[in-house]
């Protein structure tokens, strides 16, 4: 019973750890988002860099959604709060899925090699745009209260898009 009971504080203490980086990570991908306007081709391997990060961002978002349940099983967020963040990272993994399968439609289409013409890189700038919107804005709420390491991962793969993409 002494082990479980030692368990509990250290959970939270840990949960509120992550939450603050969390919110970090979505401030510093709101800045990114604004460098997204004024940006050169992506070569191939930036592009291949850009599908990994774009694999691992599901699975990041199931990551940030427990992080997030604990925080409210924790009560370090209330239930609406705790509501509205799964809302948004909801909207981050459905678009990025989205996204994911327009890189992997530009990857056939432009194998590795050829030059991709500059409309289909503003289109990939758009995609990206209806998911990092969301990411960020998830970022900015879990910042106000020091939960942003909730979304520490899923900030690895936003950065690693966003550089490829500028």
């Amino acid at each position: 019973m002494k082990t479980l009971y030692a368990a509990k504080p250290r959970r939270r203490i840990f949960a509120a750890v992550d939450y603050r980086i969390a919110v970090r990570l979505a401030l510093a991908a709101c800045l990114t988002l604004g460098v997204l306007a004024t940006t050169a081709c992506p070569t191939q391997d930036q592009l291949t860099s850009a599908a990994k990060a774009s694999t691992e961002l599901a699975h990041d978002c199931d990551l940030a959604t427990d992080i997030i349940v604990s925080f409210y099983n924790n009560k370090v967020i209330d239930l609406a709060k705790k509501d509205a963040l799964l809302t948004q990272l909801r909207k981050v993994a459905v678009n990025g899925q989205k996204f994911h399968g327009v890189l992997g439609e530009l990857d056939k289409k432009y194998p590795e090699g050829s030059k991709m013409p500059e409309s289909e890189v503003q289109f990939i700038r758009e995609n990206w745009k209806i998911v990092s919107e969301p990411f960020w804005g998830l970022w900015t709420e879990l910042n106000l209260f020091g939960g942003a390491s909730a979304v520490k991962e899923l900030r690895g793969d936003v950065d690693t898009i966003e550089k490829v993409l500028k």
